[in-house]
């Protein structure tokens, strides 16, 4: 089935019809992210702290999803 959004965005979905003709029905369920947000020139990058993903979003429209590396590992410590 399709979904509705919820929430804030939800609300926004609803009562703008040129926004709900751009976007249509959610194919899954929302679901929500706390975000660290920073402002560049060209944009924002929103960086998704439970899933390590950043979003970068272009003042042209245009984005780009990008995965947080892992993080390096640490060497063993031996005993001597």
């Amino acid at each position: 089935g399709y979904y509705q959004p919820e929430r804030g965005f939800g609300k926004v979905w609803r009562e703008r019809p040129g926004v709900r003709a751009a976007l249509g029905w959610g194919l899954t369920d929302e679901v929500g992210f706390t975000a660290t947000i920073q402002d560049f020139t060209g944009g924002q990058v929103w960086r998704d702290v439970e899933r390590g993903r950043f979003m970068v979003l272009f003042n042209s429209g245009a984005y780009q999803l990008l995965q947080e590396p892992p993080a390096p590992s640490q060497p063993t410590p031996t005993g001597g």
